[in-house]
């Protein structure tokens, strides 16, 4: 059986219909994905953290207004050491990097490890800064 035109034509069209839809669907889901939240130590996410575990608690615990108070107190506490810890995970986490940083220099050749210094600078200027703020 011999293909005319009018049937290329078809199959062309079926094709087209099955890409447009696919690139339809893809933009329907990225466009409704949850867009990732930022993993910094904004004190914004830590008032909002805090807020949400106090209507949680409040909620399913039924607390007192004397309590909320009490609640209030210690959840603030909590961000504090959260936030305290935080800092120092990131700082024992950059201080890592730049030994792993120094081991690896002995190990390339001179461009590579020209090219590996300028980044263990760059990290140490990092860390130089992180340390500031303890």
């Amino acid at each position: 059986m011999k293909t005319n035109l009018r049937d290329k034509a078809t199959i062309l069209m079926a094709f087209a219909a099955v890409f447009l839809c696919g690139y339809g669907i893809g933009h329907l889901v990225r466009d409704r994905q949850i867009p990732p939240t930022p993993a910094s130590s904004d004190t914004t996410t830590t008032v909002t953290w805090e807020k949400e575990t106090l209507s949680l608690l409040r909620d399913t615990l039924d607390l007192r207004p004397g309590q909320v108070e009490q609640v209030e107190r210690e959840l603030s506490r909590t961000a504090e050491e959260i936030d305290q810890s935080h800092h120092a995970v990131l700082l024992e986490y950059h201080l890592h990097l730049s030994k792993l940083y120094e081991r690896l220099i002995n190990l390339l050749d001179q461009s590579q490890a020209n090219r590996l210094r300028e980044e263990k600078r760059l990290l140490d200027r990092q860390i130089e800064n992180m340390s500031i703020y303890d």
